[in-house]
């Protein structure tokens, strides 16, 4: 399953909303037999806050396996000082292997590969 993000405002309140010009495709798998799955990047529940609510015990957070971004420069969407950009290009050789392994092509990650960071 591919989303596709678009910023609309700044929580807390900024007035640069240049940066908000950024958009993302991030690629998630629905599939319970992905064997990547493991307890960093699949929260049950609440089971992230600690907390065990009856209402949120059948939901399901599936971090992306791939991503696919653009017009994201600057601090705001990387910190230099982390293992941002790396992650970002890891996600993004992901989701490019992906859609070759099965021979699709999706026009809005075309378009972002067209139109690079």
């Amino acid at each position: 399953m591919s989303v596709a993000w678009y910023p609309i405002y700044h929580i807390p309140y900024q007035r640069n909303v240049k940066d908000l010009s950024a958009c993302f495709l991030t690629y998630h798998t629905i599939s319970s037999s992905f064997q990547d799955h493991t307890p960093e990047t699949m929260t049950y529940g609440s089971a992230a806050s600690g907390k065990q609510n009856d209402q949120k015990a059948n939901t399901v957070s599936l971090a992306p396996f791939g991503l696919a971004a653009n017009k994201i420069q600057g601090s705001l969407w990387t910190n230099p000082r982390t293992g941002d950009h790396k992650r970002i290009v890891s996600l993004f050789g992901a989701a490019d292997s992906w859609l070759k392994q099965l021979g699709v092509r999706h026009h809005d990650f075309n378009y972002f590969v067209t139109h690079p960071m």
